[in-house]
């Protein structure tokens, strides 16, 4: 279509993040039947591609396309590698000439039940805490790990199993984080939301590990780098050294920055004399734990000064406000 009014068009890009595919579950979590039916596919054998976008800078959006052949589903798979920008994420015109689009406007606008929610805010992204486990080698995609099987071992698997039944995986994985990763960490917080949205069905406390999940996931490094861009400008006038001196330096101040932002809320409501105190803490337990210097000069300690400056260059930046805003 040539010619448009401007505010026809569309303001913003649409980028695919992770694509997908798998068949459709007989039970569990991935079990897609009920909703399918609801789409027009009647039987229980047909292909799911999940494909996650970002829409300008709005929250990450997760769907599941549902495809009675398997190389229908190829083709979708191929056709939207991740980079993969979408001019109208959404080809309602398009399938809507399918036969599965017959009747599909009557569904949204007429059902008060309908399942599909075009016409709502964006919210939460669901996938999030499932891509997380996967990247942490705790899920497959599917179901927990051989890792975390082999460390449950089967006889507890087997009583996970009868106890929570199509939702054992999620107790499996949150068992394996409670006993082996820190409660701060990304796969921890993903299978705490996990267990309360499927296991203890506490919508509030799952929203709020959400919410957590992707500040920790998409927040802390954006606003880390933010603050090191910030900080880096103000001192590259006053650089000196060789280039070693100058790399070291860049990444203390990143070191620093991402240090503090990943555990804001503890430090953020104290005095200045105890924030310093608080995050040279932090500072001095991360060289001691990974074996770097990178917060000493020779057998010192930083001074007050540097990780006074270090904060302030972190409050100018803006960093702390998007962390807690959950704005890039």
């Amino acid at each position: 279509m040539t010619n448009q009014p401007i505010e026809t068009v569309g303001n913003r890009q649409t980028v695919v993040v992770s694509i997908d595919m798998f068949p459709n579950a007989t039970d569990g979590l991935l079990n897609f039947s009920d909703l399918a039916k609801k789409m027009g596919i009647e039987t229980d054998q047909f292909w799911i591609v999940m494909i996650t976008t970002r829409h300008g800078s709005l929250p990450l959006h997760t769907e599941s396309r549902f495809f009675e052949k398997k190389l229908d589903a190829q083709n979708f798979f191929k056709e939207n590698p991740i980079g993969t920008v979408q001019d109208d994420p959404r080809n309602i015109a398009e399938f809507l000439k399918t036969k599965h689009g017959a009747g599909f406007i009557e569904k949204i606008f007429d059902d008060p039940d309908s399942p599909i929610n075009f016409l709502g805010v964006p919210g939460e992204d669901g996938q999030l805490p499932w891509q997380v486990l996967k990247d942490a080698g705790l899920s497959d995609g599917y179901s927990a790990s051989p890792k975390v099987l082999d460390y449950l071992g089967p006889e507890r698997v087997l009583q996970i199993k009868s106890i929570h039944g199509e939702n054992w995986q999620v107790v499996a994985e949150m068992e394996f984080c409670f006993s082996n990763l820190p409660s701060s960490s990304s796969a921890y917080v993903a299978a705490q939301r996990q267990y309360n949205y499927y296991i203890t069905q506490d919508d509030f406390a799952a929203g709020y590990l959400q919410r957590d999940l992707e500040i920790l996931v998409h927040g802390v490094e954006r606003a880390a780098q933010r603050a090191n861009d910030y900080s880096q400008r103000q001192s590259e006038r006053a650089a000196k050294g060789g280039e070693a001196v100058a790399q070291k330096a860049e990444l203390r101040r990143t070191t620093f920055f991402k240090l503090a932002l990943s555990v804001a809320a503890s430090w953020v409501w104290k005095s200045e004399s105890e924030q310093r105190r608080f995050l040279k803490g932090l500072a001095l337990e991360h060289d001691q734990s990974t074996g770097e210097d990178l917060f000493k000069r020779g057998t010192k300690t930083l001074s007050d000064q540097w990780f006074d400056e270090a904060l302030s260059s972190l409050r100018q930046s803006g960093a702390l406000e998007a962390v807690f805003s959950g704005k890039p």
